[in-house]
Protein backbone atom coordinates (compact mmCIF):
# COMPACT_ATOMS: atom_id res chain seq x y z
CA UNK A 1 0.00 0.00 0.00
CA UNK A 2 1.55 3.81 -0.31
CA UNK A 3 0.31 6.65 2.00
CA UNK A 4 0.66 9.89 1.31
CA UNK A 5 1.85 12.81 4.10
CA UNK A 6 0.51 16.05 3.44
CA UNK A 7 1.43 19.08 5.82
CA UNK A 8 0.43 22.44 6.32
CA UNK A 9 -0.47 23.64 9.49
CA UNK A 10 -0.47 23.40 12.88
CA UNK A 11 3.02 21.27 13.04
CA UNK A 12 4.54 19.93 16.14
CA UNK A 13 5.94 22.63 17.99
CA UNK A 14 8.02 20.66 20.46
CA UNK A 15 6.85 22.68 23.27
CA UNK A 16 5.35 20.42 26.15
CA UNK A 17 1.83 21.58 25.76
CA UNK A 18 1.89 19.75 22.40
CA UNK A 19 3.68 16.75 23.96
CA UNK A 20 0.72 13.46 24.86
CA UNK A 21 3.83 12.57 26.98
CA UNK A 22 4.85 15.30 29.31
CA UNK A 23 8.52 16.24 29.48
CA UNK A 24 9.07 13.64 26.68
CA UNK A 25 13.00 13.63 26.02
CA UNK A 26 12.53 14.66 21.95
CA UNK A 27 11.18 18.67 22.29
CA UNK A 28 12.58 19.53 19.03
CA UNK A 29 10.11 21.06 16.65
CA UNK A 30 8.76 20.41 13.19
CA UNK A 31 9.25 16.65 14.48
CA UNK A 32 5.98 14.38 13.68
CA UNK A 33 5.86 10.57 14.46
CA UNK A 34 3.88 8.62 11.79
CA UNK A 35 2.50 4.95 12.83
CA UNK A 36 1.38 2.50 10.59
CA UNK A 37 0.27 -1.23 11.68
CA UNK A 38 -1.78 -4.31 10.07
CA UNK A 39 -2.49 -7.84 11.18
CA UNK A 40 0.55 -10.31 10.65
CA UNK A 41 2.59 -12.52 12.64
CA UNK A 42 5.43 -13.54 14.18
CA UNK A 43 8.59 -14.61 13.05
CA UNK A 44 10.37 -18.11 13.83
CA UNK A 45 13.51 -19.73 12.82
CA UNK A 46 12.67 -22.89 11.30
CA UNK A 47 15.43 -25.21 12.82
CA UNK A 48 14.13 -28.21 11.54
CA UNK A 49 13.36 -27.11 8.15
CA UNK A 50 9.68 -28.37 8.01
CA UNK A 51 7.87 -25.46 7.44
CA UNK A 52 6.17 -25.30 10.74
CA UNK A 53 6.60 -23.24 14.10
CA UNK A 54 7.35 -26.71 16.28
CA UNK A 55 9.11 -27.81 19.34
CA UNK A 56 13.14 -26.61 19.17
CA UNK A 57 12.38 -23.74 17.08
CA UNK A 58 12.81 -20.24 18.21
CA UNK A 59 10.86 -16.99 17.49
CA UNK A 60 10.39 -13.49 18.08
CA UNK A 61 7.86 -12.36 20.28
CA UNK A 62 6.32 -8.60 19.71
CA UNK A 63 5.08 -6.41 22.43
CA UNK A 64 1.76 -4.41 22.11
CA UNK A 65 2.27 -1.58 18.82
CA UNK A 66 2.76 1.78 20.32
CA UNK A 67 3.59 5.20 19.00
CA UNK A 68 6.84 5.74 20.33
CA UNK A 69 6.21 9.88 20.20
CA UNK A 70 9.00 11.06 22.51
CA UNK A 71 11.56 8.47 20.01
CA UNK A 72 13.43 7.12 23.00
CA UNK A 73 12.90 3.81 21.77
CA UNK A 74 10.54 2.43 24.90
CA UNK A 75 6.85 2.73 25.54
CA UNK A 76 6.15 5.79 28.34
CA UNK A 77 3.35 5.94 29.71
CA UNK A 78 0.80 8.70 27.96
CA UNK A 79 1.95 7.21 24.58
CA UNK A 80 -0.90 5.93 22.51
CA UNK A 81 -0.53 2.12 22.56
CA UNK A 82 -2.64 -0.33 20.37
CA UNK A 83 -4.49 -2.11 22.93
CA UNK A 84 -5.08 -5.18 21.12
CA UNK A 85 -6.05 -7.36 24.37
CA UNK A 86 -8.67 -4.83 25.29
CA UNK A 87 -7.20 -5.02 28.99
CA UNK A 88 -6.89 -0.88 29.26
CA UNK A 89 -2.75 -0.75 29.34
CA UNK A 90 0.34 -1.33 27.40
CA UNK A 91 1.60 -4.88 27.26
CA UNK A 92 5.39 -5.88 26.40
CA UNK A 93 3.90 -9.84 25.48
CA UNK A 94 0.79 -9.45 22.93
CA UNK A 95 -0.37 -12.78 24.77
CA UNK A 96 -0.59 -11.01 27.97
CA UNK A 97 -3.75 -12.19 28.32
CA UNK A 98 -2.76 -16.50 28.00
CA UNK A 99 -0.34 -15.42 30.84
CA UNK A 100 3.31 -16.29 28.98
CA UNK A 101 4.83 -15.58 25.79
CA UNK A 102 3.27 -17.74 22.87
CA UNK A 103 3.62 -17.77 19.32
CA UNK A 104 1.23 -15.94 16.50
CA UNK A 105 0.89 -17.59 13.31
CA UNK A 106 -1.20 -19.67 11.52
CA UNK A 107 1.73 -22.08 10.85
CA UNK A 108 2.14 -23.34 14.72
CA UNK A 109 2.28 -26.41 15.74
CA UNK A 110 4.30 -26.64 19.02
CA UNK A 111 3.22 -28.43 21.86
CA UNK A 112 2.82 -26.11 24.29
CA UNK A 113 3.49 -22.35 22.66
CA UNK A 114 1.29 -22.04 20.52
CA UNK A 115 -1.47 -18.93 20.82
CA UNK A 116 -4.99 -18.97 20.54
CA UNK A 117 -4.50 -15.97 17.97
CA UNK A 118 -2.86 -16.85 14.83
CA UNK A 119 -2.12 -13.28 13.97
CA UNK A 120 -1.01 -10.75 15.94
CA UNK A 121 -0.07 -6.58 14.99
CA UNK A 122 2.55 -6.03 13.13
CA UNK A 123 3.92 -2.16 13.15
CA UNK A 124 6.81 0.17 11.25
CA UNK A 125 6.89 3.63 12.67
CA UNK A 126 8.80 7.01 11.03
CA UNK A 127 10.04 10.12 11.96
CA UNK A 128 8.52 13.13 9.87
CA UNK A 129 11.18 16.17 9.75
CA UNK A 130 9.75 19.81 8.68
CA UNK A 131 13.53 21.36 8.69
CA UNK A 132 14.05 25.01 7.81
CA UNK A 133 15.91 26.58 5.52
CA UNK A 134 18.33 28.26 7.84
CA UNK A 135 21.59 26.88 10.14
CA UNK A 136 20.76 27.11 13.52
CA UNK A 137 23.23 26.88 16.60
CA UNK A 138 25.95 25.03 14.71
CA UNK A 139 29.56 23.66 16.49
CA UNK A 140 32.44 22.54 15.80
CA UNK A 141 35.25 20.84 18.66
CA UNK A 142 38.32 22.50 16.37
CA UNK A 143 36.88 26.29 15.93
CA UNK A 144 37.57 27.80 19.45
CA UNK A 145 36.82 31.40 19.73
CA UNK A 146 35.76 31.73 16.49
CA UNK A 147 39.24 30.68 15.35
CA UNK A 148 40.95 27.57 13.40
CA UNK A 149 44.69 27.21 13.80
CA UNK A 150 45.80 24.71 11.36
CA UNK A 151 49.01 24.22 13.65
CA UNK A 152 46.59 22.51 16.44
CA UNK A 153 44.85 20.24 13.86
CA UNK A 154 44.31 19.83 9.97
CA UNK A 155 40.94 18.19 10.46
CA UNK A 156 37.59 20.23 10.70
CA UNK A 157 34.48 18.96 11.65
CA UNK A 158 30.98 21.08 11.69
CA UNK A 159 27.16 20.43 12.83
CA UNK A 160 24.95 21.84 11.30
CA UNK A 161 21.40 21.75 12.27
CA UNK A 162 18.57 24.00 11.55
CA UNK A 163 17.02 26.46 13.91
CA UNK A 164 15.09 24.29 15.50
CA UNK A 165 18.48 21.67 15.68
CA UNK A 166 17.16 19.11 13.39
CA UNK A 167 18.63 18.44 10.10
CA UNK A 168 18.83 20.63 7.29
CA UNK A 169 16.41 20.49 4.06
CA UNK A 170 18.26 17.10 2.54
CA UNK A 171 20.56 18.03 -0.87
CA UNK A 172 21.50 21.11 0.57
CA UNK A 173 24.78 22.03 -0.58
CA UNK A 174 27.85 22.65 2.19
CA UNK A 175 30.71 24.61 0.76
CA UNK A 176 33.78 25.41 2.30
CA UNK A 177 35.88 28.66 1.17
CA UNK A 178 39.05 29.39 2.97
CA UNK A 179 40.47 32.23 2.41
CA UNK A 180 43.80 31.55 4.12
CA UNK A 181 45.73 28.10 4.17
CA UNK A 182 44.93 25.48 1.73
CA UNK A 183 41.71 23.53 1.37
CA UNK A 184 42.16 19.59 0.49
CA UNK A 185 39.66 17.46 -0.81
CA UNK A 186 36.45 17.71 -1.08
CA UNK A 187 35.24 21.33 -0.63
CA UNK A 188 31.39 21.01 -1.68
CA UNK A 189 29.69 18.27 0.08
CA UNK A 190 25.70 17.88 -0.06
CA UNK A 191 23.79 17.31 3.30
CA UNK A 192 22.11 13.89 2.99
CA UNK A 193 18.57 12.63 4.30
CA UNK A 194 18.86 11.93 7.90
CA UNK A 195 17.25 12.28 11.06
CA UNK A 196 20.09 14.29 12.90
CA UNK A 197 22.31 17.26 12.21
CA UNK A 198 25.09 15.54 10.36
CA UNK A 199 28.98 16.31 10.40
CA UNK A 200 30.87 17.86 7.67
CA UNK A 201 34.44 17.12 7.76
CA UNK A 202 37.10 19.29 5.83
CA UNK A 203 40.95 19.52 5.46
CA UNK A 204 42.62 22.92 5.98
CA UNK A 205 46.74 22.99 6.11
CA UNK A 206 49.13 25.91 6.09
CA UNK A 207 50.52 27.50 3.30
CA UNK A 208 53.41 27.70 4.18
CA UNK A 209 52.95 31.49 5.17
CA UNK A 210 52.20 32.24 8.67
CA UNK A 211 49.19 34.59 8.92
CA UNK A 212 45.21 34.77 9.08
CA UNK A 213 42.19 35.12 7.38
CA UNK A 214 38.97 34.09 6.56
CA UNK A 215 36.67 31.14 6.90
CA UNK A 216 33.68 30.14 5.34
CA UNK A 217 31.28 27.63 5.48
CA UNK A 218 28.36 28.67 3.15
CA UNK A 219 24.90 26.10 3.03
CA UNK A 220 22.39 26.72 0.22
CA UNK A 221 19.32 25.39 0.71
CA UNK A 222 17.37 23.33 -2.60
CA UNK A 223 15.22 26.23 -2.28
CA UNK A 224 18.29 28.85 -2.52
CA UNK A 225 18.23 30.01 0.56
CA UNK A 226 21.59 30.53 2.16
CA UNK A 227 23.17 30.86 5.49
CA UNK A 228 26.92 31.77 6.24
CA UNK A 229 29.24 30.01 9.00
CA UNK A 230 31.80 32.71 9.38
CA UNK A 231 35.16 31.83 10.85
CA UNK A 232 38.87 33.04 11.40
CA UNK A 233 41.39 30.47 9.80
CA UNK A 234 44.86 31.19 11.44
CA UNK A 235 48.37 29.37 10.13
Amino acid sequence: CEVAYTSTNPRPTGAEADLVVPQASETRANRATVLAWSNGEESYVDFNGNGKFDDGDSWTNLAEVFMDENENGQYDPGEFPLDANNNGGYDTNNDASEGADKFNGVLCEHSVNCSTNSSTNISAQVVMIHSESFVGAWSSDEIIAGTFDTAQDSFLYVTIPDTNGNPMPANSTVTLEAFNGSALGATELVYPCTPEPHVFPFIIVSDGTPDSGIGQIVVETPKGNVSTINFTIVD
